[in-house]
């Protein structure tokens, strides 16, 4: 038998912006958003062992009570997604087992699961020498979750459609403080909560309206990004789920106001919640932010969002 361990890590993300549209007849809402990468990861232990039993073996578990295993896990999904070039390569009778440690909060509106899916992709990928490639990745990853295209990408990114669209732009390093109220939101729970919170439109939408409308939005954000000035950035914070997770949640609220309090440039639910970031200064006051609300949450975490080249011009 051959076998073959890595590690990997999964960032996590936070969402900038999140502007999302009226349902559509496919049950998905459309969506612009900005993400960026946060240097808060998951460590994933990967073994590729060959067997001379016919079929692909996917063992997925975590570290951390709760967490689906196996192909109910994203992680495990992505390898099955993987499964004809797999066979190609060789690894068609395989045991796939990805072991993960856990320090994404799970249903936290940080990307963890879409994450862990992305970095199992990416890394048997290029592990294996599967020649998939990135982009090709990243259109297939869309069955997964709208998330998982951009986590494919260290750089921040915007996502159109139902977020599968993926484009890299430019950021700058960003400091960022999470608190988490403890206990997680269904994003299914938050959309439909947004769906009752939204006036109906007074009529139909024009073909493409809906869709320019919400990439028009992100375009101050995305400008100030790619000049780097951290005040506009935290002007253009924004997230339409944000008031459907406060009311789901009523303990959202007060950590946001906490976090502005503490000296936050701006505050937001990152997602759908109920992770809150606050955009910092500087390191020094990151930390100060999550001391002063590390009481008060089931979880904090500060630091660096991951910094971007110059992107796609957008």
């Amino acid at each position: 038998m051959t076998s073959l361990r890595w590690r990997v890590r999964a960032f996590a993300k936070v969402n900038l912006a999140l502007y999302v549209g009226a349902r559509r007849a496919d049950g998905y809402h459309p969506v612009a958003t900005v993400i960026q990468r946060l240097a808060l990861y998951d460590r994933l232990e990967i073994s590729v062992e060959k067997r001379s039993a016919p079929g692909l073996e996917i063992r997925v578990w975590a570290d951390v009570p709760g967490v689906p295993e196996n192909e109910e896990n994203l992680a495990g999904k992505a390898v099955r997604l993987l499964a004809p070039e797999l066979a190609r390569a060789g690894y068609g009778g395989a045991r796939v087992t990805v072991r993960i440690e856990k320090r994404i909060p799970a249903a936290a509106g940080l990307g963890g699961g879409s994450a862990d899916a992305a970095a199992v992709l990416e890394s048997l990928d290029q592990r294996l020498g599967l020649g998939i490639g990135r982009e090709e990745l990243a259109r297939r990853a869309a069955a997964l979750g709208s998330d998982v295209p951009a986590c494919l990408y260290q750089e921040a990114t915007v996502g159109t459609g139902r977020g599968e669209r993926v484009q890299p732009v430019a950021a700058p390093v960003l400091w960022w403080v999470l608190a988490h109220p403890g206990g997680a939101l269904r994003t299914g729970d938050v959309y439909q909560a947004y769906d009752g919170l939204r006036p109906p439109r007074p009529g139909p939408e024009a073909p493409g309206g809906e869709d320019e409308r919400l990439r028009s939005a992100v375009e101050p954000l995305v400008r100030a990004l790619s000049n780097s000035n951290v005040a506009e950035i935290a002007n253009n914070l924004y997230n339409d789920l944000q008031e459907a997770a406060c009311r789901l949640r009523p303990d959202i609220e007060p950590l946001l106001e906490a976090m502005m309090a503490q000296g936050a440039l701006g505050a937001i639910v990152s997602g759908s919640g109920p992770t809150v970031a606050a955009l910092a200064p500087s390191p020094a006051m990151a930390e100060r932010i999550a001391a002063a609300l590390s009481s008060g949450s089931a979880w904090t975490w500060w630091g660096p969002g991951l910094a971007s080249g110059s992107g796609t011009a957008w």
